[in-house]
């Protein structure tokens, strides 16, 4: 089996929800909680429920 290339080069490896999370977090979105939703009900993105409240808290959008 081959080696992944980012781990070949020590590459830092983000998901999407990381990066979302690192847009809100950098300011370059105002809401992180908008977007999952659309991401989960248009786009079927599915996301565990306690992930997704894991998320909204890490940013501060838990009501």
């Amino acid at each position: 089996m081959s080696v992944p290339f980012a781990q070949r080069f020590s590459l830092k490896v983000t998901g999407l929800l990381g990066v979302l999370v690192a847009a809100k977090q950098d300011r370059l979105i105002a809401e992180l909680k908008p977007v999952l939703d659309d991401l989960m009900s248009q786009a079927k993105f599915w996301v565990h429920p306690e992930l997704y409240r894991q998320i909204l808290q890490d940013v501060n959008e838990v009501n």
